[in-house]
């Protein structure tokens, strides 16, 4: 029984490079544990291709440093399988002939695949906790069948309570958590244990009765055959941020209080002052025009020619003043909105515009009441005015449709036109107005005011602004 041989009856995994030859001789073992089938001669280059291609280089320059060195060689590498690894360490002696001259490489294969996968489970532990005593998150882990729960670094300090009040089973977990959230969170465990991803943010009630605000992001880890085993995941104290966000939002409603309250008293100024220009100011004017023809008509003023073109003059002009001024209390506010309602003063608005500017407009109205609340109609009105004035100023276009519904208490008003649409720098990916002038910007906050929405939608073909509110005055 040769060396080789002795060594397999052993269970140890032997083998000789010859030099001069460049065979790889192994022995049953080693020729396993190499990836060569069992025993027998292999050329280096057979024994090189069975290595992880990351490592033969690393492999090839240890032995070659050994031949050259005369010394002793150790290395770890990885041999391939049909379905993956396994690590081998190989450790070898270089042997001379009686002149010194190397001949050839003995010696001795371990498979320590076992023991590298603890070593690099071990490192990945340690890295593991020590991501966790340093991140700013807490990361914890949930063992589901021994219901237990572990914080890893000072986790209970992150999430704002006591160490001894820190959560160690889903059952202290839930009951903490706020009862309005209880029903949402088990919900969105029980989708994290069918396979899906857990995020949930939830509210829980510490033991000195404060209220936090927690993020919590996990996965599951499954045996193979499906079941859950635990669930690792990140939870988030983000109460400074949700009260933040808490703070800007009241900020913001009672700013828009305010634009609303700004936006009615605006409204009633207009209101008062188109009134008094149409009955005070235009009547003024029209009772100095029937004056005007008085005096114009009289026989001694009729005689006189230069007198009777001043008084001409004179009654054209006063003619002017008055188209202004019922121009002028019309832009202010609508008589025709008080006197009979939204939709003869739409109708009426959108003839007007139709005449004045050549563009026509059809108007269409489906509605089951005359009028609403003075701030809904004011809203609706104030919306065409501003939808039809950028139709004159900005779209190029050659017609436009206004469209009044009402339906399920919702007023729907809707302007269409078939200009060039807004600019490509104002709109988004979807062809919604994300930027636009101060009118725009004045109709959403008069919207939104009234718990309505203005969306508009604009392409090449022309635009689209939609106005829903509520029939009901909101404030």
């Amino acid at each position: 029984m040769d060396w080789l041989t002795f060594a397999d009856a052993a269970g140890v995994g032997l083998w000789q490079r010859n030099l001069e030859t460049g065979k790889v001789r192994c022995g049953e073992s080693a020729g396993r544990l190499f990836g060569l089938g069992g025993s027998g001669e292999f050329d280096r280059a057979a024994f090189l291709e069975h290595l992880h291609p990351v490592d033969r280089d690393r492999a090839r320059a240890a032995f070659d440093w050994a031949v050259e060195s005369r010394s002793a060689a150790e290395v770890d590498f990885r041999v391939l399988t049909g379905n993956g690894f396994r690590w081998v360490r190989s450790m070898g002696r270089v042997i001379t002939d009686s002149a010194g001259r190397p001949i050839s490489v003995a010696g001795l294969a371990l498979d320590i695949t076992e023991s590298r996968r603890g070593a690099e489970e071990r490192d990945s532990e340690v890295r593991f906790r020590m991501a966790a005593h340093t991140a700013t998150d807490v990361i914890y882990e949930w063992d589901i069948a021994s219901d237990r729960i572990e914080l890893y670094g000072d986790g209970a300090g992150r999430l704002g309570v006591e160490p001894s009040a820190a959560p160690q089973s889903y059952a202290e977990f839930a009951a903490m958590v706020h009862p309005e959230d209880q029903a949402r969170v088990a919900a969105a465990i029980e989708v994290s244990l069918r396979g899906g991803e857990y995020c949930c943010q939830y509210r829980v009630v510490t033991r000195s009765g404060d209220v936090r605000h927690w993020l919590g992001k996990a996965r599951i880890i499954a045996a193979p055959d499906g079941t859950p085993i635990r669930q690792i995941g990140v939870v988030t104290d983000v109460t400074e941020k949700v009260i933040a966000e808490q703070r800007i939002s009241e900020m913001n409603s009672a700013l828009r209080d305010l634009s609303a309250r700004l936006t009615r008293s605006q409204d009633e100024e207009r209101r008062r002052f188109a009134r008094d220009l149409h009955d005070s100011t235009a009547q003024s004017l029209t009772a100095l025009s029937f004056s005007i023809k008085l005096v114009s008509d009289l026989p001694a003023v009729a005689a006189n020619e230069e007198a009777s073109t001043a008084l001409l003059d004179c009654a054209a002009m006063v003619e002017a003043c008055i188209r202004d001024v019922r121009t002028m209390s019309y832009l202010l506010h609508p008589i025709l909105l008080d006197d009979l309602g939204l939709e003869p003063a739409l109708r009426n608005f959108a003839a007007g515009f139709e005449r004045r500017t050549g563009i026509p407009v059809v108007f269409h109205a489906k509605a089951t009441h005359e009028r609403w609340p003075d701030p809904v109609q004011t809203t609706a009105f104030r919306f065409v005015q501003e939808a039809l004035a950028n139709v004159l100023r900005h779209s190029g276009a050659t017609a436009a449709t206004v469209d009044l519904v009402e339906a399920e208490g919702r007023l729907t008003v809707q302007v269409v036109d078939n200009g060039r649409g807004f600019p490509a720098e104002v709109l988004n990916g979807s062809g919604t107005l994300v930027g636009s002038g101060v009118g725009i910007a004045g109709m959403r906050d008069r919207a939104r005011s009234l718990g309505g929405v203005l969306t508009i939608q604009s392409s090449g073909q022309g635009s689209t602004l939609h106005l829903v509110i509520p029939t009901h005055d909101t404030n």
